[in-house]
């Protein structure tokens, strides 16, 4: 990447129903946060902030690994199943990858590659405030617990060949009852999304 954006580069607005992850502060700060918006009153509260300051701590650490990986983690934020309470239905992670081609259907090419497909992810043109988009989703056959689900990955592209890279945002659920409402909230997400 020859110019990628940066965690402090990013902001959001129009975040309703999501909760910032902010990739910038240490994790006892995201934590802190967490806490303030949401004390933890009870061990289920305790125990979500706790995976969450985990899951940034995981991000961080694959940033700081970058040049080796080719993947920045820019941004994350979570959707609440009720924003009154700390109820993660999906974590939306941004980031960005080392790809040479500006071909949306290259680079999801690319990203499933070895995947079992259930279908043909579909590609549909998205305005930013970050500039053009591609929305896609990315429908997958997974062996679990000895049976096949189809899992989904909800996948927003800003493709930046000139600079040799691309900006994904993506969430990830294995419950396909919940994919038209994350679809719909990151959609939401993604058009809101400057800095990049």
């Amino acid at each position: 990447m020859t110019t990628p954006p940066t965690p402090g580069d990013i902001s959001a607005v129009g975040l309703e129903g999501w909760f910032p992850l902010d990739l910038t502060r240490t994790p006892e700060q995201v934590h802190a946060a967490i806490l303030a918006e949401y004390p933890a009153g009870d061990e289920v509260t305790a125990a979500t902030a706790e995976g969450l300051v985990g899951m940034v701590r995981s991000l961080q650490a694959q940033t700081g690994e970058g040049e080796a990986t080719g993947i920045v983690n820019l941004a994350a934020w979570v959707l609440l199943d009720d924003p009154a309470t700390l109820s993660p239905v999906a974590v939306a992670t941004l980031r960005g990858l080392v790809e040479e081609s500006g071909d949306p259907m290259q680079v999801v090419a690319g990203m499933t590659a070895g995947a079992e497909l259930y279908d043909e992810p579909p590609l549909v043109a998205l305005g930013t405030a970050s500039g053009p988009a591609t929305l896609t989703r990315i429908r997958t056959v997974e062996v679990v617990r000895g049976g096949r689900e189809v899992h989904e990955q909800s996948l927003v592209l800003w493709p930046r060949p000139q600079h040799g890279y691309v900006v994904t945002l993506s969430a990830y659920v294995q419950d396909l009852v919940l994919s038209d409402r994350v679809g719909a909230a990151m959609r939401q997400l993604a058009t809101g999304i400057t800095g990049l």
